[in-house]
């Protein structure tokens, strides 16, 4: 278990697409066929928020190392409104903002 993060373990097959991976944790457990295995994630509920075992490929070669994103962000009616920015890695290392505070107008 993990406080905002995740463990990871990274396998190379010799067969990349033989064979099952069996995974059995106290949180989620599940068997899936290598060859089921593709780059968007299988995603096993683990009980909470944001809580899962997730199985995926990683692409042999990376195509994309820039993100634009644009997102309507909902104000609160009185206050600050609290954003923060996280990023996510190949790698699964991540990175957090700062708080960014929207106020209304």
């Amino acid at each position: 278990m993990t406080t905002g993060n995740f463990g990871a373990i990274d396998l190379w097959l010799e067969s990349p697409n033989t064979g099952s991976l069996s995974v059995k944790t106290a949180a989620a457990s599940c068997e899936v066929a290598i060859a089921d295995i593709g780059v968007e994630p299988r995603v096993f509920e683990a009980g909470g928020p944001e809580r899962a075992l997730e199985l995926q490929r990683l692409p042999e070669t990376m195509a994309a190392r820039h993100l634009r994103l644009q997102r309507t962000i909902k104000l609160r009616q009185q206050g600050d409104t609290r954003l923060f920015v996280r990023v996510q890695q190949e790698d699964g290392h991540r990175l957090w903002s700062s708080p960014i505070y929207l106020f209304r107008g």
